[in-house]
């Protein structure tokens, strides 16, 4: 009884901490293996991609949620999240081996984003939690999409596209309004 180690108000021997620890790294090593765990989206809502899907864009789209604090939909277009292609988009699987990009509509009290300011607070989380390429889509039915991915390197690309067309994102964001009045 004289060698349990006391933590709080529990007693506990040396030999369970030393079980603890070792569960506690065999948990670590297969959280390693299988990759994140998202806390604010399923795998189902990536459609067959999920397994595709770069860490740390499961990571940063996970800071986004949480910065965004409301739900978060993601792209049901077929080439919305991963693409097998031989394109240089950040969705490329075969070209990246995983899918660096998610299209996606944060919501505003379930709806998608119709107002310049909702999409410009997009952007500004988008980049605040480290995503290194941003497009703003006002040409989507019902709401801005936006684009975010995990391109290599510290420069942030951004852009956008009206009518079919790509612009700058500056360009982009001033139709947000007027393209769903």
């Amino acid at each position: 009884m004289k060698n349990l180690v006391k933590l709080g108000a529990i007693k506990i021997s040396p030999l369970k901490i030393g079980a603890l620890i070792i569960g506690g790294l065999f948990i670590f090593t297969l959280y390693q293996k299988r990759g994140v765990i998202m806390q604010y989206f399923t795998p189902s809502e990536f459609g067959d991609s999920y397994h595709l899907l770069d860490n740390e864009l499961k990571l940063k789209l996970d800071d986004f949620r949480r910065a965004w604090g409301q739900s978060v939909s993601i792209s049901k277009h077929p080439q919305g999240v991963a693409r097998h292609d031989n394109s240089n988009s950040q969705h490329n699987v075969n070209k990246w081996g995983k899918t660096r990009a998610v299209d996606i509509f944060p919501l505003i009290n379930g709806a998608r984003i119709t107002s310049l300011e909702d999409a410009q607070k997009a952007v500004e989380i988008a980049k605040k939690v480290g995503f290194t390429g941003i497009g703003v889509y006002s040409d989507t039915i019902n709401g801005m999409m936006l684009h975010v991915d995990v391109r290599p390197g510290a420069r942030v690309a951004t852009w956008g596209r009206v009518n079919g067309q790509y612009v700058g994102l500056d360009a982009a964001l001033l139709t947000v309004e007027g393209a769903y009045a």
